[in-house]
């Protein structure tokens, strides 16, 4: 399947933007932007864990940043709401919602990108 590294861990998208998110999926073809000082490059999927303060640079600025750089999945955690929001690239380079899942409406979180992927939503809250 791939990597996954947590924050602190920097990732390089272009020169001058350099993000740190809290969690980072690189899949093994992508393995090239793995290196030394971090990821170089445009990871498949990044994760933002939500809390108080990072609420508007979570929802905002980094979903822009990201949807720019053209990274294919952005997971959005909001832990105290137990739900995770999972965007992905469409056709047009923008992000959708591919679906919001929730401990109360939903059993298992499925991923567009990784087609086999079924998380059961109690084991991450």
């Amino acid at each position: 399947m791939g990597e996954i590294y947590t924050s602190p861990i920097d990732v390089v998208l272009r020169e001058d933007i350099v993000v740190q998110p809290d969690l980072v999926i690189v899949l093994k073809e992508n393995y090239k932007i793995l290196q030394e000082k971090g990821i170089i490059g445009i990871p498949d999927i990044v994760i933002e864990i939500i809390s108080p303060s990072s609420v508007e640079r979570d929802l905002i600025h980094k979903k822009n940043i990201y949807e720019e750089a053209g990274i294919k999945e952005y997971w959005i955690v909001f832990p105290k709401e137990k739900m995770i929001e999972i965007l992905f690239l469409n056709k047009d380079k923008q992000y959708d919602v591919f679906h919001i899942f929730s401990i109360e409406k939903n059993k298992k979180l499925t991923s567009p990108l990784l087609k086999k992927l079924e998380i059961n939503l109690n084991e991450i809250f």
